[in-house]
């Protein structure tokens, strides 16, 4: 049985746009504000958003990128 999603699984994403999308337009240059500091407020965000102890939200983290124990050395 599928599990149902949760609209809140896009905040993240929508704040990695926002401010993205956000610093390129008021600077003017999308190369001044980095991608990958958006993708780390993202992420962040993300973890304050889901449930459960520090070591689950990792290991959830981790899982979703790849293998677990490859990715944590």
């Amino acid at each position: 049985m599928a599990q149902k999603g949760s609209l809140t699984a896009f905040i993240p994403f929508l704040i990695f746009v926002g401010f993205f999308l956000g610093s390129g337009i008021y600077y003017g240059d999308f190369y001044v504000f980095p991608a990958p500091l958006a993708a780390l407020i993202g992420v962040i965000s993300a973890f304050f958003l889901l449930k459960g102890s520090v070591k689950e939200k990792t290991a959830t983290f981790l899982a979703g990128c790849g293998d677990q124990n490859i990715l944590t050395m």
